[in-house]
């Protein structure tokens, strides 16, 4: 991979930053297996979303060294803080040609239970992005220059995203699969690279707490409702404690 210092990012003061509007996340969890029919059923019920129906997602997660924001998702913290730098491509290809510049969302999310609240800002950096060969140890230094944080990479996971707009008109849908850790800081003993755990993950989100009826109950054929975090559950796998 390519060197910390060949990253030096580019400021535009254009690029402001945004804050979004507070909303609730309920999260369901299934076995990699009946990803596809879950996806299928709820195609049927959902509207897609005509922007963005597609995509494969790239999350670097920051953490602290003793792994403060890991510790708040494994204990089920009422409040949770994220600090991560996202990415999409169109296809799984996770090692593309040439070393263009890139851009990419640094975000800050917190939540207090259900609900959320993230501040973004678009980047425009020098390439190559990781999926060129960048080694991501060097986007510490795109925190570093934002956000003043000493907090650190430690762990690059992807997947694919579905997404779809909910019954109701209000709530959106995604739907997660395909879960890997591209990439773990090598300050942490893990297993090699390029796996996650056979899980799927739908997210509900919405103005309120509550989920309508009809898709809560097509979820819970497939998916269990719980407070999971994909960025702690790819740590776990990556260090061995998770299957």
């Amino acid at each position: 991979m390519l060197p910390l210092a060949l990253l030096d990012p580019i400021d535009d003061p254009a690029d402001a930053w945004q804050v979004s509007l507070p909303r609730h996340e309920i999260k369901f969890m299934g076995l990699a297996r009946d990803a596809p029919f879950a996806a299928a059923s709820l195609e049927a019920m959902c509207g897609p979303d005509n922007e963005f129906p597609e995509n494969v997602v790239h999350t670097v997660y920051f953490d602290s060294p003793d792994l403060a924001s890991y510790a708040e998702k494994a204990n089920g913290d009422y409040l949770k803080t994220k600090l991560r730098l996202r990415w999409y491509s169109r296809s799984r290809e996770r090692r593309a040609a040439g070393g263009d510049a890139w851009t990419a969302w640094l975000e800050v999310k917190t939540r207090q239970g259900s609900r959320g609240t993230k501040r973004r800002r678009l980047l425009r950096l020098p390439g190559p992005s990781p999926l060129g060969g960048l080694d991501p140890d060097a986007l510490g230094a795109v925190v570093q220059h934002h956000l003043g944080s000493s907090w650190r990479p430690t762990c690059w996971v992807s997947y694919s995203r579905t997404r779809l707009h909910g019954p109701d008109g209000v709530t959106r849908v995604s739907i997660d699969r395909d879960l890997r850790a591209e990439w773990v800081a090598s300050w942490l003993p893990t297993r090699p690279g390029g796996a996650g755990p056979g899980i799927f993950v739908v997210e509900v989100k919405g103005p309120t707490a509550m989920v309508h009826p009809a898709l809560s109950t097509l979820i819970v054929r497939h998916a269990r409702k719980r407070a999971v975090s994909k960025y702690a559950l790819c740590l776990e796998y990556a260090r061995g404690g998770a299957s």
